[in-house]
């Protein structure tokens, strides 16, 4: 008990101690977001958005004000709700729907939303959609229409049993279309039609499998023609790929018209005018359906869409690695970029050049952020890659990136607004970290599947043709190379469980292992400052180590006669993330003696 005194003690010494560097420090600004983005809808030039929270959990509703695209402002709505499970927006009311209640609010003020009623409803509520002055609400295999328009006294006007649970649903004049499936992975889903012209006796007019789909099926409107599509990004699988096109001039007997676009796999669609935009894993495509019996894809942008929410001249998609897209659509066979909001975003690596700062977030490709006003950083494009990255580095006008399945990219910085692909490299193995400097490239990579991982060393002078210089194994099969960083003429290697590695590189083309340090858990990354290694220790009880580096890694506390820093390193040693993360950024002053 003594000692566990002693080493909070020291810990609440070395945490002050820490604090009073920081005040060196003077915050001037960040791009932050919220939990975990669910959905979009879009009114004039706001976004509204649905994110889930994990701790606690529940959900979040987020204001985005886009007046000015490049500098949007994001506003917090501070009321608990459950999980999110629908949107619905009607002229200045926004409906939200979680398992047990919808929460309905007043948008007249964008930027202020107030709670306008709370409805709980035990049978529950889910997908929402308007019609008319009514908002339909689609639980399990039910559809119930309700009458919002006195928000003191909601009454149901309508309730619709389908044959099995709804994927998707719309109406055309009194008619409702329901896509139904989800019930298992061997049977077709269904296309059920009602006539809701008498709205307390729905009939059934239509039934009939969509061949070939599973799981969920989506839906959408454009003139008197219906679209079907079956929705990829759901586990999907079966033979149903692109759009299914029908007349519906008689809903009751729908034509089929043909089946367009069959090698997309889609996400999510939007009618607009007379365009689709449809959102699959690649791309998001703009279909001209001016002639529905003769769609024509018109322009692409290279991101893919899990959700489309077209308003004005605008499409806001909600992408797979949880970002909102914006792209204006004025020209649909040039769909122009406008701006990308990150909720929830957690970056890997960051470097910046000139005036702007390139950021991976584990995601395939980069974004960019002009930080010319510190203050105020404003996300103004994004790349996409192809396969995940984990880091980033910008050196001698050029960017370079890890391509985690592929081996790593590089890129021009001549306009540092638009970089340009000069080239990529290939590894064959999975790339975890890099490091440039003088012409030289050095990659740790992973071999999570036999392959050729280990520390691969490339000239770029020409980085047109990069070449490789040398490749150094593994030291145990299935190993993990978390981090590298040269230092003189030696290469030092965080090697997952394996330790630390050292490396001598005097001859580059045939580097030798020159000395082992085991670590008490994973070695996950390391810097170097003034001749000490600092390495990263992930695992029960996170760490840091120092280590002097023209000692070949003797360990620095060891070696000094300083009783108080022996008693800081005992204090150290259990410390937890947030503190080691401080120990981390301010350890060398401290501990350099």
């Amino acid at each position: 008990m003594k000692c566990l005194h002693i080493t909070l003690l020291l810990t609440a010494f070395l945490a002050s101690s820490l604090y009073a560097q920081d005040g060196n420090f003077e915050f001037i600004g960040q791009a932050m977001g919220d939990g975990n983005l669910l959905d979009i809808a879009a009114s004039g030039n706001y976004v509204y958005i649905a994110s889930m929270l994990n701790n606690p959990q529940g959900s979040l509703l987020t204001v985005v004000d886009l007046s000015y695209p490049a500098r949007p402002r994001r506003f917090l709505i501070d009321f608990e709700m459950d999980n999110y499970l629908g949107f619905h927006l009607s002229d200045s009311l926004l409906f939200f729907s979680t398992y047990d209640s919808m929460v309905v609010f007043n948008i007249s003020d964008p930027e202020a939303p107030s709670v306008a009623a709370i409805i709980q409803d035990s049978l529950g509520l889910g997908m929402l959609r308007g019609y008319g002055n009514y908002v339909a609400i689609a639980f399990q295999a039910t559809i119930r229409i309700a009458d919002f328009s006195d928000l003191d006294s909601v009454h149901q006007v309508c309730r619709v049993n389908c044959a099995q649970i709804v994927s998707d649903y719309a109406f055309y004049r009194n008619y409702l279309l329901v896509a139904e499936g989800q019930s298992g992975f061997y049977t077709d889903c269904l296309l059920e039609i009602f006539d809701l012209s008498n709205p307390n006796d729905p009939v059934l007019v239509y039934s009939s499998n969509i061949v070939g789909s599973r799981r969920r099926v989506g839906i959408e409107i454009k003139d008197h023609y219906m679209l079907l599509y079956q929705f990829w990004g759901d586990g999907a699988w079966g033979t149903f790929r692109g759009i299914n096109l029908y007349d519906i001039m008689t809903p009751a007997n729908p034509q089929f018209s043909g089946a367009y676009f069959q090698d997309l796999e889609i996400w999510s669609m939007e009618r607009h005018g007379d365009y689709i935009f449809v959102g699959d894993s690649d791309s998001i495509y703009a279909i001209e359906f001016t002639n529905p019996i003769s769609p024509q894809i018109v322009g692409a942008f290279p991101e893919n869409a899990f959700r489309i929410f077209a308003t004005n001249n605008t499409i806001y998609c909600r992408t797979l690695r949880g970002a909102v897209l914006v792209l204006d659509i004025t020209d649909p066979g040039s769909l122009q970029f406008v701006s990308m909001y990150i909720p929830g975003s957690s970056p890997w690596s960051v470097t910046n050049y000139q005036n702007y700062a390139y950021v991976v977030d584990g995601n395939s490709g980069f974004n960019i952020v002009d930080i010319s006003d510190p203050r105020s950083p404003v996300g103004v494009n994004y790349y996409r890659t192809g396969n995940q990255s984990h880091a980033i580095q910008a050196g001698d006008g050029m960017l370079i990136l890890t391509d985690n399945y592929a081996g790593a990219v590089i890129y021009s910085l001549g306009d540092p607004l638009h970089p340009q692909l000069i080239c990529p490299i290939i590894t064959n193995s999975f790339v975890r970290h890099l490091y440039y400097a003088d012409n030289i490239l050095y990659l740790a990579t992973n071999d999570p599947w036999d392959w050729d991982g280990g520390i691969y060393i490339y000239s770029i002078a020409d980085p047109q043709n990069p070449m490789q210089l040398s490749h150094v194994p593994l030291p145990t099969p299935h190993g993990s190379m978390n981090a590298i960083k040269p230092h003189g003429n030696y290469l030092f290697v965080a090697e997952g469980d394996s330790g630390i590695g050292v490396y001598n590189t005097q001859n580059i083309s045939d580097p030798q292992l020159i000395r082992w340090v085991h670590t008490p858990s994973t070695a996950a990354d390391l810097d170097i400052k003034d001749d000490i290694l600092s390495p990263w220790i992930m695992g029960p009880g996170c760490c840091l180590m120092t280590f002097r580096t023209h000692m070949i890694l003797r360990f620095l506390i060891r070696r000094t006669k300083d009783p108080l820093m022996q008693l800081i390193s005992k204090a150290a040693w259990p410390l937890w993330h947030p503190l080691t993360v401080a120990f981390r950024r301010s350890i060398f002053p401290i501990l350099q003696i």
